[in-house]
């Protein structure tokens, strides 16, 4: 109970900040608040909050950010099909790369490897790939 008060406290703060965070600030935080009840917050738990409470998205890397601010949930492979999704089911390998990294802070062979997924993306000539339907 005491962890979900800290992470409300924090959203809070982080509303008025606009800024991405690391998780690392967050357990710090949350440490030092459960000092009250001699326990430590570990990094586990506090990504597990964090991704519970549907007010933060994690980013990428330990980041996280807030739905509010435009931040896009989802896996790296919901991200392309969203991208694919709005500039049309058939795109360059390289602009799909562009847009993703713009979403979120990955590094350019995760989306790659996302890319090839045979049940959702279809590899073309020259490059491009197609959005299968589901």
């Amino acid at each position: 109970f005491h962890l979900l008060l800290c992470l409300k406290v924090q959203f809070q703060k982080h509303q008025k900040n606009c800024k991405e965070f690391h998780l690392e600030i967050q357990q710090k935080f949350l440490s030092k608040s459960n000092k009250t009840f001699n326990k430590n917050a570990h990094v586990a738990t506090c990504h597990n909050e964090l991704i519970k409470d549907k007010r933060f998205v994690l980013v990428g890397r330990g980041m996280y950010g807030l739905k509010e601010w435009g931040q896009v949930g989802g896996t790296v492979k919901d991200l392309i099909t969203l991208v694919m999704q709005e500039e049309g089911q058939k795109m360059k390998k390289e602009s799909i790369i562009e847009k993703v990294l713009k979403l979120r802070d990955v590094k350019e062979n995760t989306v790659l490897v996302n890319l090839n997924n045979p049940k959702l993306f279809k590899k073309l000539a020259d490059n491009y790939y197609h959005l299968l339907s589901k």
